[in-house]
């Protein structure tokens, strides 16, 4: 069995965790106060831009994607 990580480590990936929470958060406030879409618009759209010509099927799309889209499909028809 592989050793546990030390407190230290725990506590430095509880951080970091809780800092990337906290940064997302900001971001999608701020995205929302301006009226732009959330965050998962804009991985939707790098995502179809990085695809070949003959684009993604939803489930290619969703392996791709950052974030995770539970609701892709109606994520898509929202920006259709």
């Amino acid at each position: 069995m592989a050793d546990l990580p030390s407190d230290a480590v725990v506590r430095a990936w509880t951080r970091l965790e809780r800092a990337h929470r906290a940064a997302l958060g900001d971001v999608q406030a701020r995205l929302k106060k301006a009226g732009l879409p959330s965050l998962e618009w804009y991985d939707v759209l790098l995502e179809l831009e990085r695809a070949e010509p003959a684009g993604l099927r939803p489930f290619e799309l969703q392996k791709a994607m950052l974030f995770a889209q539970y609701n892709l499909s109606r994520l898509i028809d929202r920006m259709e």
